[in-house]
């Protein structure tokens, strides 16, 4: 998604003094920025350089200063989420899909925040929705489908997944994405398994640990086991290995 770049222009009267700057202002550097793409960057060099609470106080001046820019929000909701404030986070998200419906990877976030709340069903089915918009803007990615199949699974809708994963491997399999291909594919004989298809889950296991997948070969293994093939499954963990 590309940054939306305003150049501001200020107007200086020296016919009055200015009120002065409150010490949070003067220790955040993002407070003076005249532009989202700056907060934007100072936010992302933050973060890589391992200071999240550095990242979560510049994001926060930057929807302050710039309220009306998705993605200062979108990196606000990320920064949040990484120093533990789910519902900060949650709330940044919605704000970016409020100022743009059809923005993707905030859809996607907030997706995965509800999802994460595993014993809540409500959630889920917000996730199941969000995930279903996604694959509207996005429909050359696997992930909404996969991320779709794994919230239907927590609520045992074991066919609804199977068909999300289907959606997801075909996609993925449009897209050449192998690693796609892989994830899907993992997800899907986790299903066949719940669904009591052990021989079923074995060959979609072999099949995503061709690209090659690690949680693809330990849930072969463990279906192996299972199924009592103790040796199949002990090479099969030596090749995860």
């Amino acid at each position: 998604r590309g940054l939306l770049l305003v150049i501001c222009s200020a107007s200086v009267s020296f016919s009055k003094k200015r009120a002065p700057k409150k010490s949070a202002e003067l220790n955040n550097p993002c407070s003076s920025f005249e532009d989202p793409d700056s907060v934007l960057s100072e936010g992302a060099a933050l973060t890589s350089g391992g200071d999240a609470r550095a990242a979560f106080a510049c994001l926060q001046a930057g929807v302050t200063k710039f309220p009306e820019f998705a993605d200062v929000w979108d990196a606000f909701g990320s920064a949040a989420e990484s120093v533990g404030l789910v519902d900060v986070a949650v709330s940044a998200f919605q704000q970016a899909i409020d100022l743009d419906p059809e923005y993707a990877i905030a859809l996607l976030k907030l997706g995965n925040l509800h999802a994460g709340r595993d014993g809540d069903k409500e959630s889920q089915l917000a996730a199941i929705e969000l995930f279903e918009r996604v694959s509207t803007v996005r429909p050359d990615s696997a992930i909404p489908h996969n991320n779709r199949g794994l919230a239907l699974l927590r609520l045992k809708r074991l066919q609804e997944a199977q068909q999300a994963f289907e959606e997801g491997l075909a996609t993925a399999e449009q897209m050449g994405d192998l690693p796609g291909q892989a994830m899907v594919l993992n997800n899907l004989g986790l299903v066949h398994k719940e669904l009591g298809r052990p021989d079923l889950a074995i060959e979609v296991f072999e099949r995503a640990r061709e690209h090659p997948n690690v949680e693809a070969h330990i849930n072969l293994a463990n279906t192996l086991i299972e199924t009592g093939a103790y040796e199949e499954a002990e090479k099969v963990m030596r090749a995860g290995l």
